[in-house]
Order: structure tokens, then sequence, then C-alpha cells
């Protein structure tokens, strides 16, 4: 038992200084890190590249996204500043113009709440679903990967990435909806995060309005383990 001694005291001192370590980052509002990984260490742009970078995305959790907004169809126009917090499929979203609330959105357990409503439950879920997929584009599983000229096509039963090769980023994106339709996402500009460059403005069409969002700045609050279970 005793030469176990040593071991045990040096396990005990490693789980300190760990939780430690962990209160120390969260008492002082320390954030996590995605690790980051310079896009030439993927090595050529190969199926497993764009495999290793949507893996990579899919284990941020948690993402506060802010930026502009601007939404117009059937009579209305609504621009300003918008905060989307993402918690694994949950989303929040609050627009604010002038400093003061002008909509907001909430996507909880399967349920929405939007503030205008558009009187239409389903297109309200759907709208709401568009939002939160557009910004997190990296959440594909059970996909297969086909090489398509200069770009790769990622898909699975409902959704399809169009990823440009040179900088394994989006460049468009289809999702199909309930009711057998589909919204066609597309991307432009480009900025670093943080994290590596991802795509600053998203643009798409839905229920008769045009929607644009302007991202300027997106923060990971919180990764998913390996251990941990997608869903959860």
């Amino acid at each position: 038992m005793r030469r176990w001694k040593p071991f045990f005291y040096l396990l005990i001192s490693i789980l300190f200084l760990f939780l430690a370590g962990a209160c120390t980052m969260y008492a002082s509002g320390m954030k996590p890190e995605l690790p980051r990984v310079e896009e030439e260490s993927l090595g050529p742009a190969t199926p497993d590249a764009v495999g290793a970078k949507l893996a990579r995305y899919a284990s941020i959790r948690g993402l506060v996204v802010e930026g502009d907004i601007r939404v117009r169809g059937r009579e209305r126009d609504m621009a300003g500043g918008f905060t989307m917090t993402i918690d694994g499929d949950d989303m929040d979203m609050l627009v604010r113009t002038g400093g003061v609330t002008a909509a907001s959105m909430a996507l909880k357990g399967g349920t929405v709440s939007m503030m205008p409503g558009l009187d239409d439950e389903y297109q309200e879920y759907m709208l709401a679903v568009i939002m939160r997929d557009a910004v997190t584009w990296w959440n594909i599983r059970e996909y297969a990967i086909y090489e398509n000229g200069d770009a790769y096509t990622v898909r699975n039963s409902w959704k399809t990435l169009y990823i440009q090769k040179h900088l394994l980023v989006p460049s468009g994106q289809t999702i199909r909806l309930l009711k057998s339709r589909e919204v066609y996402v597309s991307y432009g500009g480009m900025k670093d995060f943080g994290f590596g460059p991802l795509p600053s403005s998203i643009m798409f069409s839905h229920a008769g309005y045009e929607c644009r969002l302007d991202i300027s700045r997106m923060t990971v609050e919180e990764i998913r383990q390996p251990w941990q279970d997608p869903d959860q």
C-alpha cells in the first residue's frame, strides 16, 4: 500500500490544480477557446479536410453572435442591430433600433415565440430554424461529401452545403423545410472572428421576406467535450 501513496498524492495534486484552474477561469469571466487550426495545417482541400473543419466547429455548443439585420417584405421594413445567443439547438435573438427592442425571436425545445409575429406558427418556426442554421452552418450530421469542380458538396437528408475548396467556407446552403419546401442561403464577405475565417454576411428569402445578417462579432461561450452527446 505504501508504494502507491506517492502516486495517490500526485493524482490528488493534479486534480486540485485542475479544479483551481477551472474556478479561476469562471471567476475571471474567461471564455472557452476553440483550438485554432490554421487552414494550411488541414492540408490540401480534401473531403477529410472538410470533415475535420466541420467537426471542429460542431464542438461549439454556446455561441453569441452580434451584428446588423435587415428584413424587408410584406409591407415591413426593419433594420437594426441584433444579438443572437445559441445554446445547442436553442436560440434567442433580440433586434434593437435606436436602443429600443424592435423584435425578438426564441426557439426553445422545438417551440418558437416571436414578436412581432407572422400570424403563421409554421412560418415563424421555420424562420427561426433558418436563422439558427444559417449562422451555425457547420451543424450537419450523417452526411456525404461530393467533389464538384472547385467546391465540395456536403449533403444529408435535410441540408446541402456548398464549400469553397480554397478556404473551406460555404458559398451557399440549401435547407429543406417541412412541406417539401427549400430555402437557399447565400454567404458573402469574410472575417476572422478569432477562431478562423468565416463568412460575415448571410442572405436568404422566406415567406415573402428578404433577410440579411451582417455579422460583426462571434464569441464562443461553451465547447462541447468529446464525450458529450451532440444532442445535449
